[in-house]
């Protein structure tokens, strides 16, 4: 079972495949045992069960015993297994590499070398074309639709965030994830004690957009967030069993395949470009279009310095870092082409870094545009301060903050209308205004009590003394008397707003 120091589950699968040498011929059983004995010492459990299985399969396909092999046998059982298999050149290299290691250790005592297997062709940097890899567009949709789950939205915007392997996401745990409480981005160590990293492990990254992800996530919905050895990326629900001291909640690399087919049958992407690596992709492609250096994103993805990855990347062109330059000054051109990504700026309500491409922020649910806030909201705070009575519930509850104030729910604008009139410049009844003997409804505060009762209250009454100052009090025959600042009833109203 995956864990999340082994999210591969490698040390179980290698032992399970050293089992499997035990069942062979002496001789073939020997020769794989002592190398392995020598390998093993210098390799990760990751990289000794890829070799392993590799020798495995071409022991069984031999005709002849490994002490036997020559460099015809050898080229031959790769050739065979490559045209039945349909293998990728990458792949069939892979073969070769495990062959020349085997015939390197034991070469006393076959007859073959490892100078006699040539290696295929490198088919890894291939070129990366644009159509092949998720639009920003559609990792928007991925992260900002496809799931109702926090921790799905965590994942997938971490791994655009940080270009992180599978492997590495999975294996991150509560600990390595550090934020401080009013920062604009937070940090992400990958797990240096877990299996298969590939030299990532121990890096410490930037988390932009990811933190308020990752933030609402602990916050809502982890079974553990308080156990900072816990998974990062936990299983819920049935998936998960408490009980079984062998499920420490890791999500293994399958299962976040799976989840990730799952949700996007609800969406339009093209499923050929839905495999983790893919992210990894976009997120290059989306730092490059954001100004990062060379440099930068190199070590963001950890590559080698000078490795050339970015050569593969030929679908950036100078179109699609030009027309990102022009987004950035506010340049208008008369043609835009090319990629073009939202900017990363600051929630204007809880400050955090979001990608403004998403419609909410997800650490506090604040509502994105492109230009942040509706005008007339910030115009309304600027005027009225963040102490104003219907600052504080907007800011409290910042999905409430609509493009047109005449979309606010009644009980507030009913309550705060002439102020924001006073904003807008214009009635927000147009011109069906009420007339001052017409009732609205409005949520008032208890005078005796706590909490709030919606009332239908003259129009005319609210005029004259503003929402703010009028609180209701229930009458011994039902009605609702209203309670202005000073204790006097100013008027009594039905509940149900009949005259």
């Amino acid at each position: 079972m995956p864990s999340v120091n082994d999210p591969n589950n490698d040390k179980s699968r290698l032992e399970s495949r050293i089992e499997d040498v035990q069942d062979l011929p002496r001789e073939d059983r020997q020769l794989l045992q002592y190398w392995l004995s020598n390998f093993r010492d210098s390799n990760a459990d990751s990289t000794t069960l890829a070799h392993l299985g590799h020798l495995l399969t071409l022991q069984e396909e031999l005709d002849v015993p490994l002490a036997e092999a020559t460099k015809f046998d050898w080229t031959s059982v790769v050739t065979d297994l490559s045209n039945r298999r349909g293998w990728t050149s990458g792949t069939k290299r892979n073969y070769q590499k495990s062959i020349r290691s085997f015939l390197d250790a034991v070469e006393d005592d076959v007859p073959a070398d490892k100078d006699d297997i040539s290696l295929a062709e490198d088919d890894s940097g291939g070129k990366i074309e644009e159509e092949d890899i998720l639009s920003p567009e559609e990792v928007r949709v991925l992260i900002d639709e496809a799931s109702n789950r926090a921790r799905d939205r965590a994942m997938f915007s971490t791994l655009i965030d940080l270009g992180l392997r599978v492997a590495a996401l999975c294996s991150l745990r509560v600990k390595d994830f550090e934020f401080e409480d009013g920062a604009r981005v937070g940090e992400i160590t990958v797990n240096g004690d877990a299996l298969g990293q590939k030299g990532s492990g121990g890096r410490t990254h930037v988390a932009t957009i990811s933190s308020g992800h990752i933030r609402s996530y602990l916050r809502n919905e982890h079974p553990r967030p308080d156990d900072p050895e816990a998974p990062l990326f936990h299983k819920i629900g049935r998936h998960y069993d408490p009980d079984d001291p062998d499920d420490d909640g890791s999500i293994g690399p399958a299962l976040f395949r799976r989840r990730m087919k799952r949700l996007a049958r609800n969406t339009d992407i093209d499923p050929s470009k839905l495999h983790p690596h893919n992210m990894k992709h976009a997120a290059v492609t989306i730092w490059a279009l954001r100004g990062m250096s060379d440099r930068e994103i190199e070590y963001r993805a950890g590559w080698a310095r000078e490795s050339g990855q970015l050569k593969r990347y030929e679908h950036l062109t100078g179109d699609d870092v030009n027309s990102q330059i022009l987004d950035t000054l506010g340049i208008e051109a008369e043609e835009r082409t090319g990629m073009k990504v939202a900017p990363i700026e600051n929630c204007p309500n809880c400050n955090i870094s979001v990608d403004t491409a998403m419609r909410f922020c997800p650490q506090c649910g604040q509502q994105l545009e492109q230009d942040m806030r509706p005008q007339w909201f910030t115009e309304y705070l600027q005027t009225f301060g963040q102490e104003d009575p219907l600052v504080e519930i907007l800011l409290d509850s910042p999905s409430q903050i609509v493009r047109d104030p005449a979309d606010l729910p009644e009980s507030l604008k009913s309550k705060h209308q002439d102020k924001i009139e006073n904003v807008v410049g214009h009635s927000l009844m147009g011109s069906a205004s009420p007339t001052d003997d017409e009732t609205v409804p409005i949520s008032l505060p208890h005078a005796d009590e706590d909490g709030e009762t919606t009332v239908y209250v003259p129009f005319g009454v609210l005029k004259e003394h503003g929402g703010d100052n009028l609180s209701v009090e229930r009458t011994d025959d039902g009605l609702r008397s209203l309670i202005d600042s000073e204790g006097n009833v100013v008027v009594t109203v039905d509940p149900l707003g009949i005259n």
